[in-house]
């Protein structure tokens, strides 16, 4: 009977550790779609909006916005996403909280990339920001 109780127990942790991760995932994609929009309206100064204050001890926001200009000027209007692999990032740079990973084919009019974002919360806050931003495409090589 213990070993049947024990059993029940570890599943219903299960699919509570499962429902958590789920709305974790989907409150991070959110911020994913508002950086988009961002872009698509080319409202660049929303998009730095997203990003986590340590993002910016690598690269001043004036500087990650003209990156970001960049990107759509040669990469082209974006089109869509979609999420090619998705996990806990196992970073904890920024103290505690939950870190997550979302590595992204993304479609703009010209070109296609390769994005990896990575997206913060801070423990006791609800809102995740992106601590990390890759982005890998052939169209940023191009003149």
């Amino acid at each position: 009977m213990f070993g049947r109780r024990q059993l029940l127990v570890s599943v219903a942790l299960a699919w509570l550790v499962g429902c958590a991760e789920d709305e974790d995932r989907r409150a991070a994609e959110r911020v994913l779609v508002h950086h988009f929009d961002a872009l698509v309206r080319r409202s660049y100064e929303s998009a730095l909006t997203d990003y986590d204050d340590r993002f910016y001890e690598g690269v001043t926001r004036s500087e990650w916005r003209s990156a970001l200009a960049d990107v759509v000027n040669k990469l082209g209007a974006f089109q869509r996403y979609d999420v090619s692999a998705f996990g806990l990032a196992y970073r904890k740079l920024a103290g505690p909280g939950t870190y997550l990973r979302f590595q992204c084919k993304v479609t703009y009019s010209k070109h296609t990339a390769e994005e990896t974002f990575y997206l913060y919360r801070k423990q006791g806050s609800s809102k995740f920001k992106i601590l990390g931003h890759q982005i890998d495409s052939d169209g940023l090589l191009l003149k």
